[in-house]
């Protein structure tokens, strides 16, 4: 399986961004914040539970890390006025 992996891993790169994007979208709950909050709570009331998760691999300095930790808190804030969505920490 590592072997296999590791061959996706090595090819992705080279593959059409739309073919990346109609594999990935099951996975991916929305681009925006905003499109993200609106289908977790889609799939919580289908009974779903989510974890939420912007990755941060892109980040090179502080300012980014910055803005990626106001977005989560942005995000936090807009979970704590829903009772459909509840943080565990």
């Amino acid at each position: 399986m590592k072997l296999i992996n590791n061959l996706i891993i090595q090819i992705i790169p080279f593959l059409p961004k739309f073919f990346v994007k109609i594999v990935a979208s099951p996975y991916i709950a929305g681009i925006t914040d905003e499109e993200m909050l609106k289908n977790v709570q889609k799939l919580n009331n289908k009974g779903f539970k989510v974890a939420i998760d912007i990755l941060g691999e892109h980040v090179e300095t502080e300012k980014e890390a910055d803005e990626i930790t106001q977005r989560y808190i942005s995000i936090y804030d807009e979970i704590s006025k829903e009772t459909y969505l509840q943080i565990f920490p």
